[in-house]
């Protein structure tokens, strides 16, 4: 599954026969030799690229890539994994509240509030279920303060 979403990347750094000549030898069954052939060209991407596929997959697939080898493993942290997952968290919340996304944040932020539970896992794992709920974690204090007449939201 982390090839399929690598190899749009591989064609945008130039680098696309590479990436067709790894999904052809995944196809043909020769693990092991398919295996050599990943960790040889990651070995010789630039860290640049290496970079910037980093930063565009998702909290499983960077936590996957960085299982790889040696040299991808030192160059993605835990924070990395972090960042990605709040990234798209991010960008899950604003396709569903739109332009109202904004606003959502700042309640949040204001209230102490988080998002929580299954819909946080979906984000980690990278995928869709069908229930829709999004948890939020808010302090009986803060809910008190956000009703209070004084207080404007």
């Amino acid at each position: 599954m982390l090839l399929i979403r690598l190899a749009p990347l591989c064609g945008i750094f130039g680098i696309g026969s590479k990436a067709l000549d790894i999904l052809s030898k995944l196809s043909s069954g020769n693990t092991y030799r398919f295996y050599n052939i990943i960790i040889d060209t990651l070995m010789n991407l630039n860290l640049d690229i290496l970079k910037e596929i980093k930063d565009r997959l998702i909290p499983i697939d960077l936590y996957n890539f960085a299982r790889t080898c040696k040299r991808i493993n030192k160059l993605i942290t835990m924070r990395d994994i972090e960042k990605s997952t709040i990234d798209e968290i991010n960008r899950r919340l604003s396709a569903i509240f739109d332009e109202n996304f904004q606003g959502f944040k700042a309640v949040l932020q204001n209230s102490n509030a988080a998002v929580v539970g299954e819909f946080v896992t979906q984000c980690i794992l990278g995928e869709y279920w069908d229930t829709n709920a999004i948890a939020i974690h808010l302090d009986d204090d803060e809910l008190n303060h956000l009703f209070d007449r004084r207080t404007t939201v």
